[in-house]
This record gives C-alpha cells, structure tokens and sequence, in this order.
C-alpha cells in the first residue's frame, strides 16, 4: 500500500477510509491464519521433511509479520496526517500503547489506527475451542447473562459490525452464516464437515 494511500485514508480524502481497511482486514486475516491448517497439526510433515514448521509455528510467525506490516501502516498515517514530523519510534510507542490499553494516547483515538485481529477472531478452521466461537477482534469471548458465550444471533449481529457491508450478500458469508448455525444446532462438537480442519 502507498504511503500516500494510508494517508489519504487517514484524512478521510481517499478512496477508502481507515475504517474500510479495518473492515477488510478483519474479513481476510483469518481466513489467512486458516491456510496453515490445523495449529496443533503439520508434525507428521515436518518429521518426513515435506515442511520447515509445523502449522502452529508458521501462522504464529505470519500473525506477527502482519502485525508488523500493521504497525508500520499505522506509524505512516501518525507521520504524515495525525502529527506530521513524529519520528517512527514516538509513532510505533503511540501505537503500541493504544493497542495494548485501546485508550487514546496523544490525540489518537483507536479509531484513527488499525488493529491486526486475534487469530481466534472469525474462525471457521482451526482448534475445537474458538472454530465457530463468539470471539471479538480482541480474542475476548463475547458473553451474555450469567456469562456464557452468546448464540450464533448475537455473533452474528456483532461480525455484522466489523465486516464489509457488501461481504454479506456473498455466498461465501451465506455458507458461513450456515455453517455457524449448523455447528451450533449440533451442540458446537463438530456438527459442521470440515470445522475442524487440520491440514
């Protein structure tokens, strides 16, 4: 992405807005994080040499690659549109603390930055315990009365608000919808072929 992009977005003159790109990346990255495989799966392929890294390893270094590519786009719109003339490392230290405490930090509010999601976020692959679960973009479980994880409405109501408006007339987000209800009517212990993935 050009810097020039990133801080178009940033002042809101560009073709697409911070809040788009935060939209898409939550669309994408999992279904990313998903491409590894199985987390726990890969050791067989690594033991016969077909493989460097079991799954587990590889998508843990692609999630902190692209943390890192989230990062610098953050500390370039910090640069050149919300405090032109911070040095990277004054950009990377406001970044990191609104990441870490999501509270505003020099003028900059979570809003004004990007966020790369959990990789429990949005899963349909993946281990039994978030494959289908209602976690936020943060990896915190999303609960109701008495503290128990919400139903596949609730979940659904809450990806409707960090997902692309025009994902959800895809067929793709059809086949999820489905899925997740599927999963669910069958207790949530693999009622869905293909929920446990582990390639």
């Amino acid at each position: 992405m050009r810097a020039s992009d990133l801080r178009d977005a940033a002042n809101q003159e560009g073709d697409f807005s911070v809040r788009d790109m935060q939209e898409h990346l939550n669309k994408w990255l999992p279904r990313g994080f998903e491409m590894f495989g199985n987390e726990e799966g890969g050791g067989t392929n690594v033991e016969f040499g077909f493989k460097s890294k079991t799954n587990g390893v590889a998508q843990a270094e692609y999630d902190q690659e692209v943390r890192g590519v989230v990062k610098d786009w953050n500390c370039a719109m910090i640069q050149q549109a919300y405090r032109k003339g911070t040095d990277y490392d004054t950009a990377k230290g406001i970044v990191e603390h609104i990441w870490e405490t999501k509270d505003e930090a020099k003028g900059i509010t979570p809003e004004m930055i990007l966020f790369s999601p959990n990789m429990k976020f949005f899963r349909k692959r993946g281990l039994e315990e978030f494959v289908f679960k209602p976690f936020d973009l943060y990896g915190e479980l999303i609960t109701g009365a008495g503290g128990a994880a919400v139903g596949p409405d609730k979940h659904i109501e809450y990806l409707k608000t960090e997902l692309p408006d025009t994902y959800f007339s895809d067929p793709e987000w059809k086949k999820f919808e489905r899925q997740l209800r599927e999963y669910h009517d069958a207790g949530g212990e693999g009622g869905v072929k293909g929920a446990s993935y582990s390639g």
